[in-house]
């Protein structure tokens, strides 16, 4: 994958033959956020499962599969990127079946680059469009959470804030920072609010973690150290009880993993991790280092970076440390004290929904000893 700076739209290129895609792709360099390509719809379908893509251009006929196939799996999935058909050996049939499936645009090949420049523009300016017009709608049903479903996720801050008070002070840095990750990699909008819930609440699952776990001073044992691993699996469970936080529980399920494998619960890799996750994963690591812990004073902004830096491949996606790096430490500090700030003012009742720059959904009293489990 290629990316430039800037708010251009990250499209995904599809095509069996490996010219067209670089030829596409070399046309696509000044104008596009990011390019990918896969050579066939099998592999379009997988990025596009775990890659937030803006605009798919993709060819109509090849081995193994057709282009429509990603309209299909877009509309059912309810994915959203605008996807604009190509083709070589045009008909009018496959024009108006593509038109009638929701295709953006058709384009016959060989096309100008300045014709693929204006219908990859025209197809970005309307999944942006339709992506404010469903974060209005998402706000308005975060506005209207059912009272036990508003209970039910004040219960889930008031016990942690109970049972690791400063895990709470933690969660609200994790989500000032994962948040600006993905402002930064344009992570879809109407995904914005799951994500917020997701880093707001990713440790409640050691709320079902003994204490004397959570506080024990000496070194975990082998036995403590799984139990304290379950915490993904049973944050998880906690929120999939809740209808409004069902998509937030897949995060929080993986955000230990490790982008080459060696997380936990279930060890998964790559582009398998959720996205939000991946961002998740910086964040937390970021703060877990430049915070004081029971056992060691904070390392200090240069050599955490470093160490994230160190991790890119391993521990951590490279696109999101690539953002990471871009960010530099007064801004990382300007979103803690933010954070800090937050954590002063006590917790609040009313949840408000997040909606275009972080919002304070909910506050917490800070306390002194940090935390000495940090698994």
């Amino acid at each position: 994958m290629t990316s430039v700076p800037g708010p251009g739209p990250r499209v995904l290129i599809v095509d069996d033959e490996p010219s067209m895609r670089d030829a596409v792709s070399e046309m696509l360099q000044t104008v596009a956020h990011s390019v990918t390509t896969a050579s066939s719809v099998s592999q379009a379908i997988a990025l596009l499962s775990t890659t937030p893509v803006d605009v798919v251009l993709s060819d109509l006929y090849m081995p193994g599969g057709v282009g429509t196939q990603l309209l299909q799996f877009t509309a059912t999935r309810n994915h959203d990127p605008a996807v604009i058909i190509m083709s070589g050996k045009p008909e009018l049939a496959d024009a108006v079946a593509s038109v009638q499936m929701r295709a953006a645009d058709f384009l016959m090949k060989p096309f100008s680059r300045t014709a693929l420049i204006q219908s990859v523009e025209r197809a970005f300016k309307s999944v942006q469009r339709e992506r404010s017009s469903r974060l209005l709608q998402v706000d308005g049903h975060a506005k209207l959470l059912t009272a036990v479903e508003r209970a039910s996720i004040e219960a889930f801050i008031v016990a942690l804030d109970a049972a690791e008070p400063d895990t709470c002070i933690h969660s609200l840095r994790v989500r000032e920072y994962t948040m600006h990750l993905a402002e930064l990699a344009h992570y879809p909008e109407s995904e914005l609010v799951q994500l917020n819930y997701a880093a707001l609440l990713h440790d409640v699952g050691k709320i079902a973690i003994r204490d004397s776990i959570l506080d024990k001073l000496d070194p975990l044992t082998s036995e403590e150290r799984d139990e304290i691993r379950r915490h993904p699996i049973k944050g998880a469970e906690m929120l999939w009880q809740i209808d409004a936080l069902r998509p937030s529980a897949a995060i929080v399920l993986r955000h230990h993993e490790h982008y080459d494998g060696s997380g936990y619960p279930d060890g998964i890799k790559g582009k398998n991790i959720p996205f939000g996750a991946r961002l998740f994963a910086v964040a937390d690591a970021l703060d877990a280092m430049t915070s004081d812990r029971c056992y060691r004073s904070s390392l200090g902004y240069a050599l955490a970076s470093a160490e994230i830096q160190r991790g890119s491949g391993t521990q951590f996606d490279p696109e999101v440390v690539a953002l990471f790096t871009q960010v530099p430490e007064l801004k990382w500090l300007e979103l803690r004290e933010r954070a800090d700030r937050t954590a002063t003012q006590g917790m609040t009742a009313l949840l408000q929904p997040f909606a275009g720059s972080i919002s304070r959904l909910i506050s917490f009293n800070s306390r002194e000893n940090p935390p000495c489990a940090d698994v």
